[in-house]
């Protein structure tokens, strides 16, 4: 038989058919797995405290884990869909299937190391608690030290009667916060610090006097 009828053979036609749907269901469900990890990654990127986030170590651990087995359910879903639509025959299943299992249990071993780590290093011991020291005007600038905690600090201040809030993140401890001239006298401000292990400490109140 020549090449050209093995083309207009009504079974290669069939075949050729047949493979060109499954590969349209493997394109659209890769579409849609790889539209809803750009999403969330665009979603945590634009977030502005996602930077300060990542540098506590168990945020991090627990967002790797989420990459990484949101990755391993998506291609054990994958490979479960295509072989419910597929119309290859035994044979060529067989083939197909065992490349991807192969490649679905590498990941499988990826993600159970990783969660093997993950809670075996957790951090049991209690974290320390922050505390603040009464809030310092000199030269109209709020002036408050913290101790205690996992530097960085990363500080909110809120004044009443203008509306201003701001935040800051500091090192040290320290937080100078300029006083804006419109705020008058009597006004209220709230600080409120939270490591990097995100302790929070009670909000603290006084008056501008």
């Amino acid at each position: 038989m020549t090449t050209e009828q093995n083309a207009t053979n009504p079974t290669n036609i069939k075949e050729n058919s047949d493979d060109t749907t499954e590969s349209k269901w493997v394109i659209r469900i890769l579409l849609v797995v790889v539209t809803l990890v750009v999403v969330g990654i665009l979603f945590a990127v634009l977030r502005p405290d996602f930077l300060f986030l990542l540098q506590n170590t168990a945020i991090t651990r627990g967002f790797i884990t989420f990459l990484v087995a949101f990755v391993t359910v998506s291609i054990a879903i994958i490979l479960a869909v295509w072989v419910l639509i597929t119309n290859s025959d035994i044979e060529e299943l067989k083939v197909k299937f065992s490349s991807a299992k192969d490649i679905l249990a590498t990941l499988v071993g990826i993600l159970g190391t990783i969660l093997g780590f993950y809670f075996g290093s957790l951090d049991s011991t209690v974290p320390s608690k922050i505390t603040m020291s009464e809030v310092q005007f000199i030269n109209r600038q709020a002036i408050v030290f913290s101790s205690g905690g996992t530097a960085p600090y990363r500080y909110t201040v809120t004044i009443a009667g203008g509306v201003t809030k701001a935040v800051r993140i500091s090192n040290d401890g320290w937080l100078f916060e300029a006083v804006p001239s419109e705020i008058k006298p009597g006004s209220s401000i709230n600080i409120e610090v939270v490591d990097a292990k995100d302790i929070k400490s009670a909000k603290n109140a006084v008056t501008l006097q």
